[in-house]
């Protein structure tokens, strides 16, 4: 039963590339995803633990809640139109602000991998990686911790973004090119994150595409292929160095994409037991943490209280476990976080949440995509990039569960860019 719905999955993925004429689509992106992740759980290489019917049965249901959540919007948008005139509205990158938070952020992880790299006999991201494992705690100043939670974290994670789409649709600042490289390359043997430079790859890549696209039928063929040809080299290098991070840390590529691929059901799993023994309900506590510990924190630090609200302490604790606890998924085979959007949403509301939360998550991918369709600038771009890295990432956890996700949407949002009025449109949605 499973294949037949994989199948269906894919077929409404490559619908809907050929109806918007757009590959990277929030819809396309998602079924093929889980389409791959789905098949590749059941094929149980390496001695994988057997995923229960019911998991898969769970899954199933909330891509299939997405998909009715994204259409909706989509179609309601398209009959529900409503009129009225304003100002359109211009956006530019707030250069000083950003290129001195950048700085900022570059000095940061550059204290944080002195600091690694002392306490290491020898330095390589395999080694980084370990030490990062067994010390958990690198900085144990609370104040500075609290800085990286609320201001270089969520701004560290903003620039790469703000970056690329400067280079294709803004100024193509080359001090901004420079110092988000700058960071990128010490964020990474920082953290031993290969996902840091590559998730910069991504967004270089994406808007790229959809720049390609929505370059008019008159515009010379040669700035297309100027275009194409940094696409090429753009992914080029993106695979050359994922390929070499991976061998740093001592991996088989196959083994490490396949199992990162295949592990979200049991994983969620796992931690879904842990959830019902401990009759955990969140009611939105767990998939909007990111909204939540931000206000609470300030709450407690103003205010005087001694700890969070309890419900709320325990998600964050069972949230922060499974990014840190290991268990087995197979023989020999330890596993972290992985855990997929569908387990904060059963944590909150059970299979209720699960429905009504992909459902919600289809409607602001759609609303994304439209926006961007709609008006086409650094802005836009930038926050589709976001809602992007939210589905990629749906196989690990909810992008919303976390603080510097959530922050640096805010970010990009309210502070990131300059905002001025041009002439009067009548605007329809």
């Amino acid at each position: 039963m499973e294949y037949v719905f994989i199948l269906i999955f894919a077929e409404i993925a490559f619908f809907e590339r050929k109806r918007v004429k757009f590959l990277l689509n929030p819809l396309t992106i998602f079924l093929l995803e889980w389409s791959v992740i789905l098949i590749f759980s059941k094929l149980h290489l390496y001695k994988l633990e057997i995923v229960k019917s019911t998991t898969y049965i769970t899954f199933i249901a909330g891509i299939i809640s997405y998909i009715v959540g994204y259409y909706f919007l989509y179609y309601f948008k398209q009959k529900c139109k409503f009129q009225w005139t304003l100002r359109k509205k211009s956006f530019v990158i707030r250069y000083k602000l950003i290129n001195a938070l950048g700085i900022i952020c570059f000095i940061y992880y550059l204290f944080y991998l002195v600091i690694v790299a002392k306490s290491l006999s020898s330095f390589n991201l395999w080694a980084v990686q370990q030490y990062l494992r067994d010390n958990e705690e690198i900085i144990s100043n609370p104040w500075i911790r609290a800085l990286e939670s609320f201001i270089f974290g969520p701004v560290s994670f903003a620039i790469p973004i703000i970056g690329a789409s400067d280079i294709w649709f803004g100024e193509k600042n080359k001090k901004l090119l420079l110092i988000t490289m700058s960071m990128l390359i010490v964020q990474t043997l920082a953290t031993a994150s290969r996902m840091t430079l590559l998730l910069f790859i991504i967004y270089v890549a994406l808007i790229g595409i959809y720049k390609l696209k929505a370059i008019n039928l008159l515009t010379i063929r040669r700035q297309k292929k100027k275009i194409r040809k940094w696409m090429c080299c753009v992914c080029v290098i993106g695979i050359l160095a994922f390929i070499v991070m991976s061998l740093s840390r001592g991996l088989s590529l196959f083994k490490s994409f396949y199992l990162q691929i295949s592990i979200p059901p049991l994983m969620y799993e796992k931690w879904k037991e842990e959830v019902d023994a401990m009759k955990l309900y969140g009611f939105s506590e767990a998939s909007l943490n990111g909204f939540f510990f931000p206000i609470f924190y300030i709450f407690q630090k103003v205010m005087g209280f001694k700890q969070l609200p309890s419900n709320m302490q325990v998600i964050y604790d069972l949230i922060n476990l499974t990014d840190s606890q290991w268990i087995m998924v197979g023989t020999n085979i330890p596993a972290n976080a992985y855990v997929s959007i569908f387990w904060f949403l059963y944590t909150d509301a059970r299979y209720l949440g699960i429905v009504l939360g992909m459902f919600l998550f289809g409607i602001y991918c759609a609303n994304s995509y439209l926006k961007l369709k709609k008006d086409i600038n650094c802005k836009t771009v930038s926050l589709y990039c976001v809602c992007i890295v939210a589905v990629l990432f749906t196989l690990v956890r909810m992008q919303f569960a976390r603080a510097k996700f959530c922050l640096a949407i805010a970010f990009i949002q309210l502070v990131a860019f300059h905002s001025f009025k041009t002439r009067k449109i009548t605007q329809i949605i």
